[in-house]
């Protein structure tokens, strides 16, 4: 993304857009399989970017974009965005004079993109999937939710002000530009391509969170690409030494703020300092303590854990060990989650039903789990006789029935209930 404008924008006003776009595109920085879905989106962007402005032939263009897409359909779900990218460019070939010479050539490798995108696992099936995997589930996953929904549940985080700010700005900015190119002033057809990229992925950011990232990387080239036109100008507060000055102030300042404002998704790569616990690769210290502890023990199943931390599970205990759920919601049907997992969690009654069902020999939670019922069951569950706490760390907790099957390892590691208030378990 910053390649693609490296030849025709300053370099310190790239800078610039990066670092008013990094809150974005570190909105999700998790081990994630979409994080393959970033670098690939990359490549599209670079190449395509390359090929309508002329400067990379169609067979070179080709060379990259469809083999790439024959493994990004079988990596990760969003290949349907490289689709969608090159459906925007193909689109905005057929309706800017600047490109209109590209058109034909760009609809060949749209349609070879598709037809190569057919060959995956399910066929067809696999290539429409994107479009039906975002249902009902029975069970709320907040990536899925959008940016209103979110902020109104975390009123609190500056996150969704500063994607509110940034998306108002841009939107104010572009219209400004294109009113001036109505206006019959000179503005490059360039600028309107990027700026209908930007549109296009503002409202799928907008409607689902989990595409902010998306949001934040595609819009490198058309920040950078405004801040460059505002320096034409002839405005007093954007002649160009007043421009570059204050370039240099609001940079400073957006700094300073990364350092002084809490230490949370937005600020932990721009106040690494602040929260060093966040900082560099890897997990983070002793997160892997309760699974190698419940490995070292040898803890028999069946396992009751919820939904956040099914994935962990997964990776430390399988195949020994099954979950109860994991964090693909798609995996499981409706009726799972709405006459079992949520049941369970709501009533006592429906506890003891399913409990009988399934005959529990562990509870095993991510212990921060902002389900509704979630915490009020965990709570009932440590001061429930029949369950024995033996492990609690900043991230889990683990109960184990009182049986003569976990007797011996409850006698050394059972934890007093004087240690658990509902402070305690949710903090």
């Amino acid at each position: 993304f910053i390649k693609s404008s490296f030849k025709t924008i300053k370099h310190y006003y790239i800078a610039f857009a990066v670092l008013i776009c990094a809150p974005l595109f570190n909105w999700r920085i998790e081990v994630r399989p979409e994080t393959i879905s970033y670098l690939f989106l990359g490549i599209y962007y670079f190449n395509l970017n390359q090929f309508i402005n002329s400067k990379q032939s169609i067979k070179r263009t080709a060379v990259v974009i469809l083999p790439l897409m024959l493994l990004w359909v079988n990596t990760h779900i969003f290949f349907v965005v490289g689709l969608a990218l090159l459906s925007a460019f193909l689109f905005c070939s057929l309706f800017l004079k600047k490109y209109k010479g590209h058109s034909k050539k760009l609809g060949f490798l749209m349609a070879g993109a598709i037809l190569i995108a057919l060959l995956n696992p399910g066929g067809i099936w696999g290539l429409l999937e994107p479009f039906m995997i975002f249902k009902e589930y029975g069970h709320g996953v907040s990536e899925n939710m959008s940016v209103i929904y979110m902020q109104r549940i975390f009123n609190q985080d500056v996150k969704f002000w500063y994607l509110e700010a940034f998306a108002l700005l841009m939107v104010v900015g572009i219209g400004f530009f294109i009113y001036k190119k109505r206006k019959g002033e000179e503005v490059d057809e360039g600028y309107i391509l990027k700026s209908f990229l930007f549109i296009c992925f503002l409202f799928p950011a907008f409607a689902m969170i989990r595409f902010i990232p998306l949001l934040g990387l595609i819009s490198i080239p058309i920040v950078a690409d405004t801040i460059q036109l505002w320096e034409k100008i002839e405005v007093p507060f954007y002649k160009q030494e007043a421009f570059y000055k204050n370039t240099l102030y609001i940079t400073v300042l957006l700094l300073v703020l990364g350092f002084v404002m809490p230490a949370n998704d937005y600020t932990r790569y721009w106040a690494p300092f602040y929260n060093k616990e966040k900082m560099g690769l890897g997990l983070k210290d002793k997160v892997e303590v309760s699974a190698e502890l419940f490995k070292e023990l040898n803890i028999k199943g069946p396992i009751l854990n919820n939904y956040d931390i099914g994935g962990y599970l997964i990776y430390y205990l399988f195949p020994k060990n099954r979950v109860f759920v994991d964090n693909r919601p798609e995996a499981y049907s409706v009726g799972f989650f709405n006459k079992e997992y949520n049941p369970l969690h709501e009533s006592e009654e429906a506890w003891q039903k399913i409990n009988k069902k399934y005959n529990f020999n562990v509870i095993y939670y991510y212990r921060l789990d902002l389900g509704e019922h979630v915490q009020p069951f965990l709570l009932r569950r440590v001061r429930d006789p029949e369950w024995a706490p033996i492990f609690f760390d900043d991230w889990t907790i683990i109960l184990l029935k009182r049986n003569d099957v976990n007797k011996s390892i409850i006698d050394e590691y059972e934890l007093p209930q004087s240690m658990f208030s509902e402070t305690v378990v949710t903090r």
